[in-house]
């Protein structure tokens, strides 16, 4: 992945290629200072991947959370997590066999990554910031 100097897309929701959505998604992260989680009654949703292994969705905003939920839709609620704050409580928490869906879009496809690739590409990018 090349770092660039990172812009918000207007409609990232919108992007097909579940690779540019991870990428934006982390370029979100590290640039931005956020990332944002869907709740359901204060709890964190969690789904199961075809493989019935756990997966916590992420997106880099509420925007891009809401376009995939339509905003509110059976008491879904975005949270924001700022980056030390997700590597704390969430990565730093993740089971060896819970992993990170990035960016789903509105037919939950996305590319996953478990807790050891997500924290890596973070650092990666957080070490190229200083390209910009």
């Amino acid at each position: 992945m090349t770092v660039k100097c990172f812009q918000i897309m207007a409609d990232a929701w919108n992007e097909p290629d579940r690779l540019k959505r991870m990428q934006y998604t982390i370029l979100h992260l590290v640039f931005r200072n956020e990332i944002c989680l869907a709740e359901k009654d204060g709890v964190i949703v969690v789904a199961n991947n075809v493989d019935g292994k756990y997966v916590i969705p992420v997106w880099p905003s509420c925007t891009e959370l809401d376009a995939t939920f339509a905003k509110g839709r059976s008491g879904i609620v975005a949270r924001i997590y700022s980056k030390k704050t997700f590597e704390t409580e969430i990565l730093g928490r993740m089971q060896d066999d819970e992993l990170i869906a990035v960016f789903p879009d509105q037919n939950l496809q996305y590319e996953q990554l478990d807790r050891d690739e997500m924290a890596q590409a973070i650092e990666f990018v957080t070490k190229q910031t200083s390209m910009c």
